[in-house]
């Protein structure tokens, strides 16, 4: 009888740690809403836990990105998961502040047969997160262009370490 209890107790502590683990994993996850400069196209960084980025904006239950022309943002916003439970993209212009929704294509190589149809369709290439100085990034390419350069994974590696300098100097 002693080793039931025993068993037992084992998998209530399992089956409790995994409600806990579970629920905590989707409590973290955000919904993000990337701003872009009209017509905007290259690369995009954020860099996360900047102590001198533009502070956390709030629209709704979204946190928002503005992007502005450099392509790169400073935030003092903590390393964000890559997983977020809604992203939105907007172009925006500054003079009239009117936002255009975009439809972004996320595309894995070169090889994928989608094409831009709609003024408003871009392709997000190159998703992935990136350290600078011990600190994490978001690091992504916008294009209209499926023969862009960016969309060689090679070359956006190269890029990135060619300018890796350059581009976090930008304020």
């Amino acid at each position: 009888m002693q080793l039931k209890t025993t068993n037992f107790r084992k998998y209530k502590l399992l089956l409790i740690f995994t409600l806990i683990s579970c629920g905590c994993t989707y409590w973290h996850k955000v919904n993000l809403k990337f701003l872009f400069p009209e017509n905007y196209e290259g690369i995009v960084i954020i860099a996360w836990d900047e102590e001198n980025g533009a502070e956390k904006v709030m629209e709704d239950d979204y946190e928002v990105y503005t992007i502005p022309k450099s392509g790169i943002l400073k935030t003092k916003v903590p390393s964000r998961s890559l997983d977020p439970m809604d992203e939105k993209f907007y172009s925006y212009n500054d003079k009239t502040k009117r936002r255009t929704e975009l439809e972004v294509i996320y595309l894995s190589s070169i090889g994928d047969t989608v094409r831009i149809t709609k003024k408003n369709q871009y392709y997000q290439v190159g998703l992935m997160s990136s350290g600078h100085n011990q600190k994490g990034n978001l690091i992504f390419f916008l294009t209209r262009d499926i023969k862009s350069k960016f969309m060689d994974r090679a070359y956006r590696e190269k890029y990135i370490a060619e300018h890796e300098e350059e581009l976090y100097s930008t304020k």
